[in-house]
């Protein structure tokens, strides 16, 4: 559906370099990286806003690299909706309208939830109905493509649900390829096929929720998708086990610290990952096929609401995320001795 080859875009001040990316039809891809990463010029770009010095963007096959904006069959919805104040509710939504079809109007607006709602001025709408005005307005003339810059970072908790419930109808009521820009983790674990990390103007890693989340391919994006069990190791493969055997070193003395086992064959200078809630943590030591299980103490607790955030010291410290019921029927506190536990598939190499 969306193909860009080799795009290099120069703002003088920030430079999209060397972006190749594929979307497929129908697809709910999202971008994520920091702020200043270059996800919203990457977005701009797609819609014709900037024209790159280098490469290409093709639309279903059609080259679209130089054409107008209006031209595209994009829609796009802005962070702050960029709603007319001095229009009503319809009015804001028929802006722009190729050819003026009430029927479609009506079937988008009760689609929506909004059509109580059209004689209404901007001015006294909440930030959800805004929200679902812009979405109105952008998806009026049934473009192919939908770009959402930042949906829903302007509102409260409650309503950012409903929103991405709405993005979610969206997606399977419409068929409609969605390339949706956050800085948001939770935003893209719910509403992502797939997922791309952007810093520094550079995409670093494509792929689905789960290969991007629990198997990074760098230190940034295991550090930014908020990978807190991070090591620097040296890999063999075990000849009992035939798995790697990754001795974790202490990054100051270069001393084996602790050893790992992982069913990802590499040898050599690595970097492990292993997410908190993969770990389980117990009083007694637990019987089971896992590979990875090591005693050591309880040297922190974070409430973090309806999760606790454990960090047991085995050598190296490892951060541990269990429910508080977990918590409370474990009755542990700081010096606690406690056993952790986690499989060798649980270990990601890189």
């Amino acid at each position: 559906m969306i193909r860009i080859k080799n795009l290099v875009v120069d703002l003088k001040e920030f430079i999209l370099k060397d972006i190749d990316l594929e979307i497929k039809k129908g697809e709910y891809f999202v971008i994520i990286g920091p702020t200043g990463a270059g996800k919203s010029i990457l977005l701009e770009t797609i819609a014709g806003f900037h024209l790159p010095i280098r490469g290409s963007i093709e639309l279903d096959g059609k080259d679209i690299t130089k054409e107008e904006p209006r031209k595209r069959r994009i829609g796009i919805v802005f962070q702050d909706y960029m709603l007319f104040p001095h229009l009503s509710v319809k009015k804001n939504i028929e802006f722009g309208l190729n050819q003026k079809k009430s029927y479609r109007l009506d079937e988008l607006t009760r689609f929506l939830e909004i059509d109580h709602i059209l004689q209404r001025m901007p001015d006294t709408l909440s930030g959800g109905e805004a929200q679902r005005v812009a979405l109105a307005r952008a998806l009026v003339n049934n473009p192919k493509i939908l770009l959402l810059d930042e949906p829903l970072s302007a509102l409260d908790l409650n309503t950012r649900k409903k929103i991405i419930k709405m993005l979610n109808k969206i997606k399977e009521g419409r068929k409609i390829t969605i390339v949706h820009v956050t800085h948001d983790q939770f935003e893209s674990v719910l509403l992502a096929d797939r997922i791309a990390v952007i810093d520094n103007g550079r995409i670093l890693q494509v792929g689905t929720p789960d290969e991007v989340f629990r198997r990074p391919n760098s230190k940034f994006v295991a550090n930014f998708v908020g990978i807190e069990n991070l090591f620097r190791g040296i890999a063999n493969i075990d000849p009992l086990t035939d798995l790697s055997m990754i001795k974790i070193i202490d990054k100051q003395k270069s001393e084996g610290l602790l050893t790992v086992f992982s069913v990802t064959k590499k040898t050599g200078n690595v970097l492990i990952s292993i997410r908190p809630e993969d770990i389980l943590i117990s009083i007694n030591k637990i019987e089971s096929s896992a590979r990875n299980t090591y005693k050591g103490k309880v040297v922190s607790i974070m409430d973090q609401g309806t999760i606790i955030k454990v960090v047991v010291d085995v050598g190296v410290p490892f951060v541990v995320i269990i429910t508080k019921r977990s918590f409370e029927d474990l009755a542990i506190k700081k010096d606690t001795p406690v056993y952790i536990t986690f499989k060798a598939t649980a270990v990601h190499i890189f």
